[in-house]
C-alpha cells in the first residue's frame, strides 16, 4: 500500500464494517437501496448501507442493525439472500487533533431482499451523516455509486440474484 504522508508520523487504524445490498422488484428492473452521505470537506457520496460492528455482536446482525440505522428499514422486513463477501480498502484522514489517520477498513456485505417496506418512510437516526436515501433501479444506483468498491459489490448481488439464489 503507498503511503503519501511521513508514515513515522502516522497512526493506523482498521475498522471491521457490515452492511447490506438491500433490492426490491421494480417497474422495469430490480431496484436498489442507496444513500447519501455528506463529508466534512461537503463532498457528498452515494454508498450502501453499512457501518461498524460492535463488539461480540456477529456480521450479518450488524448489517441489519446498519441498514435500520440508516434507512429506517426493519430487520425484519429483510430476507438474507446471500452474503456477497468482504471488500478492503484504505484511506487517509486528519484525526481530531489534527493528525495523520492511515484507515484501513474491511466491510462485509450481505444481499437482502425486502419482504414488505413503504418505501417513503425511508428516514436516518440522527447523527448518521445521511441526506437521503432511495432505491434506484439497478443501472442508475451503477451510475450514482460514489465508489468502484461499490460498484464491484452491487454486480456481485445483481449476478447472486439473477443466478437465482432469490426472488424480491
Amino acid at each position: 500500500m503507498p503511503y503519501y504522508f511521513d508514515v513515522t508520523k502516522t497512526e493506523s487504524c482498521e475498522h471491521i464494517c457490515a452492511g447490506g445490498v438491500v433490492m426490491k422488484s421494480g417497474l422495469l428492473e430490480p431496484e436498489v437501496l442507496l444513500i447519501q452521505v455528506s463529508r466534512v470537506n461537503g463532498r457528498k457520496e452515494w454508498l450502501l448501507p453499512k457501518g461498524h460492528v460492535e463488539i461480540g455482536e456477529l456480521l450479518e446482525d450488524a448489517a441489519r442493525r446498519e441498514i435500520f440505522e440508516e434507512t429506517g428499514i426493519s430487520p425484519a422486513s429483510l430476507s438474507l439472500l446471500d452474503d456477497l463477501g468482504p471488500i478492503e480498502y484504505s484511506f487517509f484522514q486528519l484525526g481530531d487533533e489534527g493528525q495523520k489517520l492511515a484507515l484501513h477498513k474491511k466491510v462485509y456485505f450481505f444481499l437482502y431482499g425486502i419482504l414488505k417496506q413503504d418505501s417513503n418512510t425511508l428516514s436516518a437516526e440522527a447523527g448518521e451523516g445521511i441526506i437521503q436515501s432511495g432505491f434506484f433501479s439497478v443501472s442508475t444506483a451503477a451510475n450514482l455509486l460514489t465508489f468502484a468498491e461499490y460498484q464491484d459489490v452491487l454486480a456481485r448481488a445483481v449476478s447472486q440474484f439473477f443466478d437465482g439464489c432469490g426472488k424480491i
